[in-house]
Order: structure tokens, then sequence, then C-alpha cells
């Protein structure tokens, strides 16, 4: 576990950041980290304890509309904000003693925050409230994300709640959705805490993007509106103890090269591909090599050597994983 950064070329741990269960980010350089009942703050290419002993009960997410507006959720109930002088903390009331594991706001007089036994919560102008009507049943939620106070949604426990401004609109997903982000209406990401899968929304339904990204657990994505799509990821109990971020790419393309229309029987050719994400070279993919037609050309899956194995045709493919 911990808190890793991404430098344009390479990842590293960061260091003084308490280890870290939710983070948040106002700019490159205003970051916020939440651990236990202490948060960390990284400024001029430091962590640094920001606060600690300011709430009771372990923190499990955070939230952050501006240095003097952060919100901190957590154990039984638990909301603490900062208003840029003073924390003030305790167990809401409206949570009935749940508790709470994600939080999030359109704009800082509108929060949510959500959690186990399908709690939802809104904060309007200071005065939180319960949310019914949700469809969410006793569904734990773990995630929340929106664009705006008419298009927010609210996951976990095979549901994807949707608020449209007026009605919340619940779809049965089948996956456990632990973390969201997204960039438009239209372009959600979900991370599923088993086998390392990512969902999308693309404004209509939710589909499987791609599963087994990585080791460990999935348990936290983000990305923008053109760049890469990060995700979180940890090892389960049993498993060596780490954490890893695993970088994903769209707007991609994947060019085969080394290639020829004929070959002899038992003559072999090596292929080569190329992955590229916005017309910039991706490096370190590994491919997946298939043959439409084995009976025709093999080729190695790992490789790329084709073999021709008799006379006819055949389509080899190489495919990047995701």
């Amino acid at each position: 576990s911990g808190v890793w950064r991404y430098d344009g070329s390479a990842w590293a741990q960061s260091t003084g950041t308490g280890g870290g269960v939710s983070i948040w980010g106002l700019g490159p350089d205003e970051l916020y980290s939440v651990a236990g009942t202490s948060i960390y703050r990284r400024t001029g290419g430091t962590w640094a304890l920001f606060a600690t002993g300011q709430w009771t009960g372990n923190a499990r997410a955070l939230w952050v509309a501006a240095p003097d507006d952060i919100y901190v959720v957590g154990d039984a109930g638990l909301v603490a904000h900062y208003d840029g002088d003073t924390w003030t903390s305790g167990a809401e009331p409206t949570a009935g003693g749940n508790t709470l594991r994600a939080v999030w706001g359109p704009h800082p007089d509108t929060v949510y925050a959500a959690g186990d036994n399908g709690t939802i919560i809104r904060s309007i102008e200071g005065t939180w409230a319960a949310v019914t009507g949700t469809g969410t049943g006793t569904a734990g939620q773990t995630a929340i994300w929106g664009t705006s106070a008419r298009d927010v949604w609210v996951a976990g426990g095979g549901i994807a709640t949707h608020f449209d401004g007026t009605t919340w609109t619940a779809t049965s997903v089948g996956d456990f959705f632990v973390g969201m982000w997204g960039t438009a209406p239209n372009d959600v990401y979900a991370a599923v805490n088993a086998n390392t899968r990512i969902w999308h929304y693309n404004g209509t339904a939710w589909s499987e993007l791609v599963r087994n990204i990585g080791p460990g657990n999935t348990s936290g994505i983000w990305t923008t509106s053109v760049g890469p799509v990060f995700a979180s990821s940890f090892q389960s109990a049993g498993q060596p103890p780490s954490g890893y971020v695993t970088r994903g790419y769209r707007n991609t393309a994947v060019n085969v090269t080394g290639s020829t229309s004929t070959l002899a029987v038992d003559d072999t050719v090596h292929l080569n591909a190329e992955a590229t994400s916005n017309g910039t070279t991706v490096p370190n993919v590994q491919f997946i090599w298939t043959s439409t037609n084995t009976d025709v050309a093999t080729v190695d899956v790992n490789t790329g050597v084709v073999t021709a194995v008799a006379a006819g045709s055949a389509n080899i493919t190489a495919t990047a994983k995701g």
C-alpha cells in the first residue's frame, strides 16, 4: 500500500504519506492523502503531515474541494470537515452508524457520501440528509463520481446507480465497483476489485472493458480527457504484500510490420507489432498473436513467428492486452 507517483517515465513510491487509503489532487503539486486518523499534504514536491487526531475512527475516503474545504468519511458514519481554520467531526446521524466508504461533490455546496448497507447521504449547504429511492437496497456502496449535480454515479455491491438531477436509476452490473472516474457523461470508467477488471460507460450502457490488467485486486481508477487511464491495485490476503499501479492507453492502434502475402509450405516469417496512442508509440507492450486458420498457417502466440502449414489463406492478428 502507499502513494505512488508517475513523473512521465517511471513510477516511484512517495515517502511521508502515512500509507494512504484515499488520495485527491487539486493539481500536480497540491495533493492530499488520508490514512487512519491522519491526513497528509504534498506541496513543493514534499509530503508532510497536514492534520492528525481530528476525528475518531479510521478514515476510508477523502474529497478536497479546495485547500479550505476538505471532507473525510469513514468508520461508523464518520464525517469530518475542514473549513480552512478548524476541523469539525463526528458520526453523522443520517448515516445510521454505517461505515462511509466514498465521498464526492459536484460543487462545494453539495456533497455526497456513501457506504455500507446501501447508505447514501447528501449535504446541501452544510445540512446532511439521507438519500432515498436510489434502488441500491442493502448493497454496500464504495464509489462516487459525476460531472455535475445532474450527473452523479454511486456504485457498489453489483449495482451502479445514476442521478440525473431528479430521478435515481439503478442498474445491475453484476460486478463490485470499488472506484469510478471519468471525463464526461458518456465516458466513465469503473474499477472492479476481483481479477483487476475495468468497466466503461459509454452514455448508454456499462460493459466490461478489460480484465486481468495486472496483479492483485483493483482498488481505484483515474483518467483525463485525452490521457491514459491509471488503475491502482493491491495483493489480497495470503499473497505478498504489494501495491501496484497499472497504466492503460486510449485511442490506440496496433500496426504489424514484416508481413508477407505469400509463403511456401514450411517457410516462416517473423512479424513485429507496434502499439500507438494518439500517434505516439506505447512502450513495453506485450502482444498476443493469433491465426484465423491454423490448418494453413500457425503463429507463435508470444513471438509472432508464422509458419506456413498448407495451401490456403489465413489472417494473422496481434492484439495488445486491453
